[in-house]
């Protein structure tokens, strides 16, 4: 950390144990009416044809993170969805 306290400087291991947990992972946000979770995490798996389980984690101000447990399903839904 620098003397403020503004950085904080990770090795590449430190980097890569942070980001693997959300490397299947994208964030999404809603536009227009207030949904509820069960909502839209089934119009997701119905939308983008998911035949496995999806985790919808809520942001707050209408962003989520959708977390896939399979790679190939991540892509998939990434250049076929809608």
């Amino acid at each position: 950390m620098d003397a403020d306290g503004s950085d904080i400087h990770l090795t590449e291991d430190e980097k890569q144990r942070i980001y693997k947990p959300w490397s299947y992972s994208v964030i999404i946000k809603i536009f227009g009416r207030k949904l509820s979770h069960i909502y839209l995490k089934q119009r997701l798996v119905a939308i983008w044809k998911v035949s496995e389980k999806i985790i919808l984690i809520d942001l707050g101000h209408n962003c989520y993170i959708v977390e896939f447990l399979k790679e190939e399903k991540l892509h998939k839904t990434l250049q076929q969805g809608p």
